[in-house]
């Protein structure tokens, strides 16, 4: 395993552990919220496209590649991926025998919507909980525009 992702796995596996699931939330959305707010001058304007706001959400802030996170269905106004990411949650939560589809839903869903709703409100993110790994191949997500 890479040493940069062992420590964040490490990191994930202390975090789990010590800290409230909705504090985890909480804290995480207010990061990615203020990432937004630091960087609005270089957003795309709105209406953002479910597109943009996948390409900013993962390619820019999280730093992930395209070939991880296959486009398998899109409109203009959704876009459905598969996560194939290296993910510290998801080994972290093997390490210590959680389900993600807990972890991932009272820890991670409503911060990676309160990213979106900060890019632009009409955007909502949604995951399946019966594809998600490490019950699935992947985890089955997508962004779609309101309104």
């Amino acid at each position: 395993m890479d040493p940069v992702f062992a420590g964040k796995v490490n990191e994930q596996v202390e975090r789990l552990q010590a800290t409230p699931w909705g504090e985890i939330e909480l804290a995480v959305a207010e990061k990615r919220r203020g990432w937004v707010r630091r960087h609005a001058g270089q957003l795309p304007a709105r209406p953002v496209s479910p597109r943009q706001a996948y390409e900013l959400l993962f390619f820019t802030y999280m730093g992930l590649r395209p070939e991880d996170l296959p486009v398998v269905a899109e409109s203009e106004t959704e876009i459905v991926w598969r996560s194939l990411n290296p993910c510290p949650t998801l080994e972290a939560c093997l390490r210590l025998g959680l389900d993600t589809r807990q972890v991932c839903r009272q820890a991670y869903e409503q911060s990676t919507q309160a990213f979106l709703a900060e890019v632009d409100p009409q955007l909502r993110f949604s995951r399946s909980y019966t594809e998600i790994r490490p019950y699935a191949e992947y985890c089955l997500e997508r962004i779609t525009r309101e309104g």
